[in-house]
């Protein structure tokens, strides 16, 4: 049967820095995305929850993920996907 406890999945980062640590060690390129939203005058990313999306896909390991955007948190699915 399927174990996962689910209370790891909603706040695994107790910091910002956590998360922007856990992401530049999965080489998510977040500061090119900060970089990005200044230049096209984009809302910046949301560091703590793009680290929990990543998190999540790699402790459920899903096969495909079905999301309606095209914004950061695409590149997060995409960037797990292809690896």
């Amino acid at each position: 049967m399927f174990k996962l406890n689910v209370d790891s999945l909603v706040n695994p980062f107790s910091t910002r820095e956590d998360a922007y640590e856990y992401l530049k060690k999965n080489a998510i390129p977040i500061d090119i995305f900060k970089e990005e939203a200044i230049k096209y005058n984009l809302v910046e990313p949301k560091i703590e929850d793009l680290a929990r999306l990543h998190y999540i896909c790699l402790s459920t390991k899903p096969n495909s993920i079905l999301e309606f955007g095209c914004g950061f948190s695409s590149y997060i699915f995409h960037n797990y996907l292809s690896n």
